[in-house]
């Protein structure tokens, strides 16, 4: 069908940094750039005058995440339950983001060139702290364990809900020293990512206001469980073999072996790739940050703060968790990713106002200037989710490349509704260790190898056609 959308102004800059830099999926980047294209949008007809209902998050521009949480926190028992439980859930959502930058920060992330924005979101550390593997996954499960909180304010919403911010407003203190300096605003990091002049474009972010309802719910829900199974996944696995060369090339104070010989190059990828051979984890001390009372109280914005006295109303558990547990867990997760994205868009659908929407339906303009959403690009964005459900239960299979082999077309390309192929079900559920270059050569593929229908390629190109090469932006907005 072809894209059936116009791109005007800041979204043709950022499809270009985009294409330049390989960012479509990373959700930072699409939070900065995607929902902070900050100069006065150009619709194809005036927008309406918003209407001014709802409960207002803007405390999370003025104040602390953690203090603006608590405000939230204590709202839970007034008047809009539903609205002070998404802005809880939305607070805590960007305490997640946060605390992740600031552990990235504190250990000297030192982006590579592909990579190169994430410089310019947290900043340069001149004194970074060496990182060690058990510290990258502590990093890791920190972050799992404030998505997870996140979650558990989110599932307190029964009901129609309407929650309004002025989202270039709010400040994330990502170098964690405990100030949100005006830089930190996420106009201002927008401003720095796409090299726009910050004066410019300062009085937009005044009037830059989403008005988050109950499709947003759902689609923060979606987030929060595609996040939480990636971190579910990478957890499973001791890639401690690939850490010794992963961090000197990712992080400051950490050295390969070559590094008299200059800064690390595209070997040292091809080196990193050929050491993931990764076993399961047998047994670990999983990290349980537990809120008392739903929460009585937000996750702490630092990660020293959980180990401090005062952080009274936070308990610890360490909960013996294996590799296995959490691949199960990481395939809930991403079952429940489809799950979500279906409500989302059937109560986008189902909206007849016109509302400084984040995802508006074909009769809606949306805050993002210059896209239009189309049925036929929701209709197509549900059939990528019934097809991957399918994968994910097993119901079809990934073709196996070497079942077509000398074949024109190939696994990924030809029209074969049935033949051999990995079911991605059985690698969740019957994990074995994971060997990256011995599953793609396919020895490390055969346990999962198995006849049945067929994920045809020529269908995924139907439907990403839809799209254009804007696909990894779409999809990333989508959930």
């Amino acid at each position: 069908m072809g894209r059936q959308f116009s791109r005007i102004g800041p979204f043709a800059k950022l499809e270009s940094v985009a294409k330049k830099n390989k960012i479509g999926a990373a959700l930072l980047a699409l939070t900065l750039s995607q929902s902070l294209s900050l100069t006065k949008p150009t619709y194809a007809q005036a927008p309406p005058t918003p209407l001014k209902a709802g409960y207002s998050a803007d405390l999370l521009g003025k104040e602390s995440l953690s203090a603006a949480s608590r405000h939230f926190q204590n709202d839970l028992d007034g008047k809009d339950r539903n609205g002070a439980a998404f802005a809880l859930g939305i607070g805590r959502f960007l305490m997640a983001v946060e605390g992740l930058g600031q552990d990235l920060y504190k250990y000297g992330f030192k982006p590579v060139r592909r990579i190169a924005f994430m410089s310019l979101v947290i900043g340069v550390n001149p004194n970074p702290r060496t990182i060690t593997y058990k510290e990258f996954r502590l990093s890791i499960e920190r972050f799992l364990s404030r998505l997870g909180h996140s979650l558990q304010a989110l599932e307190l919403i029964d009901g129609d809900v309407k929650v309004r911010l002025h989202f270039g407003k709010v400040r994330l203190d990502l170098n964690g020293d405990g100030v949100r300096e005006r830089n930190e605003t996420l106009y201002r990091v927008y401003c720095r990512l796409m090299r726009q002049e910050e004066s410019l474009l300062e009085a937009s972010a005044e009037q830059f206001e989403i008005a988050f309802d109950r499709a947003d719910v759902h689609w923060l829900k979606g987030y929060c469980h595609l996040l939480s199974g990636i971190c579910e996944s990478l957890l499973a696995y001791d890639s401690s073999s690939s850490f010794a060369l992963a961090a000197p090339i990712f992080f400051s104070n950490s050295q390969l072996p070559t590094a008299q010989f200059g800064e690390p190059d595209i070997f040292d990828f091809v080196g990193l790739v050929h050491t993931i051979s990764w076993p399961l984890m047998i047994q670990e001390s999983n990290l349980v940050i537990q809120d008392k009372a739903l929460s009585a109280c937000p996750v702490p914005p630092k990660a020293a703060d959980f180990f401090s006295p005062s952080a009274r109303s936070v308990s610890l558990n360490f909960v013996p968790v294996g590799g296995a547990e959490r691949l199960r867990s990481a395939h809930s997760h991403f079952l429940t990713v489809v799950k979500e994205s279906r409500l989302t868009w059937k109560y986008s659908r189902e909206e007849v106002d016109d509302d400084c929407e984040w995802l508006p339906n074909p009769k809606q303009t949306g805050v993002i200037p210059g896209v239009r959403v189309t049925e036929e690009m929701i209709n197509t964005w549900m059939s990528i989710m019934s097809e991957g459900e399918s994968l994910l239960l097993g119901e079809k299979l990934i073709p196996f490349w070497r079942d077509f082999k000398g074949q024109s077309k190939g696994a990924f390309r030809g029209e074969a509704q049935t033949g051999y192929g990995i079911n991605l079900k059985r690698f969740f559920l019957e994990p074995r260790k994971f060997d990256l270059v011995l599953l793609v050569q396919g020895s490390d593929a055969v346990p999962y190898i198995e006849h049945g229908r067929l994920s045809r390629g020529r269908q995924w190109r139907t439907w990403l056609s839809e799209f254009g090469p804007d696909f990894p932006g779409f999809a990333a907005w989508f959930n």
